[in-house]
């Protein structure tokens, strides 16, 4: 449509091929495109929406649009979908296997409630080609100010942070998480990796079922060398280590999820813990640690689930 005319051809950066930034995480994670099965925000620069730049990109836009719901409607259905799952309080996405790998899943339980975790995850599936199982909702704004634990049967509130009670409501989400975690899985759970962020804290932490020390000390060598391998290339990015059970000690055991909760229902589970100051502080060190951690994943599959 741009021709010859002197326009600028305003590219376009698509999630999760590329890395966006912007401010989408209200509407994304609480607002319409959490109870919309499919959605795209689209945020386009102030500077495109005046004299002939609005013309003719409105007119790109109203085709692309179009193009969009064939799209939806027809050559999607040819290709591996999502599938969603809505209820009440929150929803689920399943993230095919885009390898066809059984037994294998990543999962981010509390998506909206811990930040940059849904998207985190969402990359690591784009760039393993693993399955994923991402919960938005389930927080304090939808379930009137108690936040439902999702990989549990369990929820918990502010005013009393260090209980959890079970409900009818909080085991129903985590039979829905359960159910879909054993649909991404397309068979036996061999392994299972639980995505978190914390905020009191700078290392990496990992807690394990069913993984034994020389196991753990070989998944901590590899992240060492993983990650000072990408910080060459990507300076004034922070050095950030990594504590794995059993070999080190790990203060967020997920000991509740390991009783009672999705870490009890795979042979090995991994459950990662991001720090929010350190590895997630800025745009710059997110995008570099999901690359590691996306290393990292593919060398647990291929030493820990058979």
């Amino acid at each position: 449509m741009i021709g010859a005319t002197a326009i600028e051809k305003l590219p376009l950066l698509f999630t999760p091929v590329e890395q966006v930034s912007l401010g989408s995480a209200g509407i994304k994670h609480h607002g319409v495109l959490m109870i919309a099965e499919k959605g795209l925000s689209l945020r386009i620069p102030e500077n495109f929406l005046s004299g002939p730049n609005l013309s003719l990109y409105g007119q790109v836009f109203s085709v692309w649009i179009n193009t969009l719901e064939r799209l939806v409607h027809d050559d999607f259905q040819q290709t591996p979908q999502v599938q969603v799952k809505l209820m009440d309080l929150g929803r689920f996405d399943l993230i095919p296997s885009r390898r066809g790998l059984a037994g294998v899943v990543i999962g981010a339980p509390h998506g909206s409630y811990d930040e940059y975790t849904a998207e985190i995850v969402k990359r690591l599936a784009f760039r393993t080609g693993l399955a994923a199982v991402i919960a938005r909702g389930f927080t304090p704004t939808e379930a009137g100010g108690w936040r439902i634990n999702v990989n549990r049967p369990t929820e918990k509130t502010f005013l009393a942070p260090e209980f959890e009670v079970s409900t009818t409501r909080s085991r129903e989400v985590y039979d829905g998480f359960r159910n879909i975690v054993f649909d991404a899985a397309g068979g036996d759970l061999r392994l299972y990796i639980d995505v978190h962020q914390y905020g009191r804290g700078n290392a990496i932490q990992v807690a394990t079922v069913g993984i034994n020390a020389a196991q753990a000390r070989n998944m901590k060598l590899g992240y060492q060398m993983i990650r000072d391998r990408l910080l060459k290339l990507d300076s004034g990015i922070e050095r950030v280590e990594l504590v794995i059970e059993p070999l080190d000690e790990v203060e967020i055991g997920a000991w509740p999820a390991k009783a009672h909760g999705i870490l009890s229902i795979a042979a090995k589970s991994l459950h990662i813990e991001l720090p929010l100051h350190s590895a997630l502080h800025s745009e710059k060190s997110r995008g570099l640690y999901t690359k590691v951690i996306s290393e990292l994943v593919k060398q647990a599959v291929s030493e820990l689930a058979d």
